[in-house]
């Protein structure tokens, strides 16, 4: 079965709501500013709008490439998006005070004495100030003001699933990101709402902490704070590649956290079998879905835990029942109505979070729980997902 990697442009509906969003905030203000008349004035307004159209356009363009370009150029491509916004965003009130300027100095050459500030244009500054400060107090997650994270609660139907599996509870967590945006204690914080959640299962799917092993044995200890009773288990995300596995295993395993790297493990409860399948991180070329399924029974209940759903499409030539991902953040900034804004992944934003289906495999992506590049989360809470697994229906087709 072969997925649809993503195009080379973005789709109009990813980039087009965010630079229409900030296009009617301009014309919204910029009319606050004109004065009736004056073609001049209303060029530099339509200029105005359409350079920031532009650099959206643009850099939604440059986003788009990261598929063909390396990982260092990953990394820069995504803060370059960040960064984009601020251009965007920045210019606004400068060119309003300029068309400002203008309207005073057409004021004074009529023998007015112009004012030091347009009291027209302070008003729309200061209800554009108002209206950024409103977005980011009804969307915004900051890592300096950690709160803990959303709990999504899905079931989710396995074929073949044993039913001394039926109702076992799996929490999945991803990207941490703890460092020096995500500080232990906030990382810690994140994960307060994950004691109300009792689940039999604890699985990371990666990026454990920021680019800097100094935070690997304190974030192994926060992870090692959190017991199920069929254990904890983790595999490794880029940033974890980065800092060293190997480190990351020992430190994990201090703390009671199985490390898997390309290999299976056996669940067992009641006599029967759920196999938890690990893969090395699959952005960095880690991952080897064929060596960690060589020792599982092709009919046996399996889920695979993978940093990124890159792997999705090989899972489902495999015909893997489940596979468990996170590595998109959600898209950490979401525009309502349009979605993740980007996503790293060969497939785009599509599967920046949530349950997707492909016949008899299905995956599940978490938003994650911390924040890279920048300390904001917008629209795209940090989350927890605990899965229900149930069996399904048709279970004596499991793929044999």
């Amino acid at each position: 079965m072969a997925i649809q990697p993503a195009a080379s442009l973005v789709p109009w509906g990813t980039w087009a709501p965010l630079g229409l969003v900030i296009l009617l905030c301009q014309v919204a203000i910029a009319r606050q500013t004109l004065r009736p008349g004056g073609r001049r004035l209303l060029f530099s307004a339509v200029a105005l709008l359409l350079s920031d159209l532009l650099v959206a356009f643009l850099v939604r363009i440059c986003t788009a490439s990261m598929g063909a370009m390396d990982y260092s150029e990953r990394f820069f491509a995504w803060r370059l998006w960040f960064l984009a916004l601020t251009i965007v965003l920045v210019p606004l009130p400068i060119g309003l005070w300029a068309i400002a300027l203008r309207l005073s100095n057409g004021a004074a050459r009529l023998g007015s004495r112009p004012p030091v500030i347009n009291p027209i244009f302070l008003a729309a500054l200061l209800s554009w100030v108002a209206a950024v400060l409103a977005v980011f107090a009804a969307g915004g997650d900051f890592s300096f003001a950690a709160r803990p994270a959303q709990i999504t609660e899905m079931e989710v139907g396995l074929h073949g699933l044993p039913r001394q599996f039926e109702g076992f509870r799996i929490a999945i967590l991803s990207d941490h990101h703890i460092g020096s945006l995500m500080t232990p204690a906030r990382g810690r914080r994140r994960l307060d709402s994950l004691d109300r959640v009792r689940p039999d299962l604890i699985v990371d799917t990666g990026d454990i902490t920021e680019m800097d092993p100094r935070y690997q044995a304190e974030s192994a200890a926060i992870l090692g704070e959190h017991k199920a009773r069929f254990g904890s288990y983790a595999v490794s995300g880029n940033f974890d590649v980065a800092c060293g596995t190997d480190s990351l295993r020992q430190q994990l395993g201090k703390h009671g956290v199985t490390y898997l790297e390309n290999v299976a493990t056996r669940i067992s409860k009641g006599g029967a079998d759920l196999w938890l399948v690990g893969l090395g991180d699959p952005w960095t070329g880690q991952a080897d879905l064929g060596k960690a399924l060589a020792g599982v029974p092709p009919s046996a209940s399996r889920i695979v835990l993978a940093h990124s759903p890159d792997i999705i499409e090989e899972a489902v030539a495999r015909r893997v029942p489940l596979v468990v991902s996170g590595h998109l953040h959600g898209g950490q900034v979401v525009v309502p109505f349009g979605g993740p804004i980007v996503g790293m992944s060969r497939f785009g934003t599509r599967f920046a979070s949530g349950r997707f289906a492909f016949g008899e495999t299905q995956l599940v992506v978490s938003r994650g729980l911390g924040e890279e590049a920048v300390p904001l989360r917008l629209f795209c809470r940090p989350e927890i997902v605990v899965i229900t697994l149930r069996r399904a229906p048709d279970s004596a087709n499991n793929g044999q």
